[in-house]
């Protein structure tokens, strides 16, 4: 009697791990990519607390005048800065501070790395501006 295993049932355990492979990969992605834009939206969250904190003590109505330096960098009367460190995106994007024409933004584009998203359902985020569907 042989020992070992026939070619027919190494195909089936080899089809069987492909068929595990084929569903667990995408489920990693996509749950990547969430907390990708989990944390994309918190690291928002931080820097427009900051933002609004700069413009709270500096009695200022239009936020679109703070820079990087401010928010890192705050007057010698402040103790702490109103960010620690400039964040980052996990994506790769760059933040875009609020200016005259535009809001505080990722740049990356992919789904969800933007505020209005972090009150939505993942199922229902989308690339398109949300912002204006309320």
């Amino acid at each position: 009697m042989k020992k070992g295993f026939s070619l027919i049932e190494l195909m089936i355990v080899i089809a069987i791990i492909g068929i595990v492979i084929s569903i667990a990969v995408p489920a990693f992605i996509r749950a990547r990519r969430v907390s990708q834009a989990r944390a994309c939206q918190a690291n928002l969250r931080n820097i427009a607390g900051g933002v609004s904190q700069w413009a709270l003590e500096n009695q200022a109505d239009d936020v679109s005048q703070v820079s990087w330096d401010e928010l890192l960098e705050p007057p010698s009367g402040i103790s702490d800065p109103y960010l620690n460190s400039r964040p980052s995106c996990p994506a790769g994007g760059e933040y875009i501070l609020p200016d005259n024409d535009t809001s505080l933004a990722c740049t990356s584009g992919i789904v969800g790395h933007n505020l209005e998203s972090a009150r939505l359902p993942i199922s229902e985020w989308t690339t398109e501006d949300i912002s204006s569907a309320d």
